[in-house]
């Protein structure tokens, strides 16, 4: 929030004065600020303009920012960001590559995130993997949601002994998992 609101009055004042006048929510503001961040100045107050001044040549047409759903916005922000941003695609994401890393957060009753920064392919195919698995493993006796099925073939694969570090020749089928079985 601090860092935000920082970015808000010294970085983005079109943005600022539309929270002031009320046109936008925090949420799209909150949006303006994630897409805006890595950007030049001058990059950053053209992104800002685009949506948010009427009088640039370029203005987004059709409905204004503060219109549209958050969600909407995000997507109409991020198109627009990767079409203009300085910066090519390619360059942008060698670097994203470098930085990318796995999380974890500690949560409320006995639970935690488990988060990993990856190259969108690669979190597309574990996203699709899972969700076969989850898939096969449904059936007219199985009791767990699509989303538990998800999440116990995910653990089951991470927490599997592997080949030549565990001593496990290969992994069990996620599918021949029940629900009580996921490792600890």
């Amino acid at each position: 929030f601090l860092e935000e609101s920082a970015r808000l009055s010294g970085d983005l004042p079109l943005t600022l004065a539309a929270l002031g006048a009320g046109t936008i929510s925090w949420q799209h503001v909150r949006i303006l600020c994630d897409e805006t961040d890595g950007l030049d100045p001058a990059a950053a107050a053209a992104f800002e303009a685009h949506f948010l001044d009427p009088n640039v040549p370029g203005y987004a047409r059709g409905c204004p920012a503060g219109e549209l759903t958050p969600a909407r916005f995000r997507a109409k922000a991020r198109y627009w960001r990767e079409r203009h941003h300085p910066v090519s695609i390619a360059k942008r994401h060698a670097k994203s590559v470098k930085d990318r890393r796995l999380e974890y957060v500690s949560d409320r009753d006995g639970m935690a995130w488990f988060s990993a920064y990856l190259p969108a392919d690669q979190a597309a195919g574990i996203w699709n993997r899972t969700t076969a698995a989850a898939r096969a493993m449904q059936g007219p006796t199985e009791t767990r949601t699509l989303t538990q099925l998800r999440v116990d073939a995910f653990a089951t694969w991470l927490l599997s002994p592997v080949p030549g570090v565990g001593g496990a020749a290969e992994d069990p089928p996620a599918e021949k998992v029940p629900a009580d079985a996921v490792p600890a």
